[in-house]
């Protein structure tokens, strides 16, 4: 049986090697929660002469320039990809 502290040590590796890989990626890799926040952000932003702390809970609308963010496919590429973190909806059921 594998003791607490081997698998910290196991989690702590894959973590290492998991934002190791994501960071070899030249392209933004990012999360947002269901509200659209960003959770997580790679270091490719930086790139751009942003700091991916900085963006961390910003909304990622907010990040679309103001002339572009009432454009039919920025609105529904913003929406789906909402609609698709919250999930199935439940006015369907």
């Amino acid at each position: 049986m594998t003791d607490l502290g081997d698998m910290e040590h196991q989690v702590e590796s894959l973590d290492k090697e998991l934002r190791d890989i994501v960071d070899a990626v030249p392209n933004i890799i990012y999360r947002v929660d269901a509200d659209g926040r960003i959770v997580f952000i790679s270091e490719a932003v930086r790139r751009y002469g942003l700091e991916p702390e900085a963006l961390v809970g910003v909304s990622f609308f907010d990040l679309i320039h103001p002339e572009d963010r009432d454009t039919p496919v920025t609105t529904s590429t913003t929406a789906a990809r909402v609609a698709l973190l919250r999930g199935p909806s439940r006015s369907a059921e």
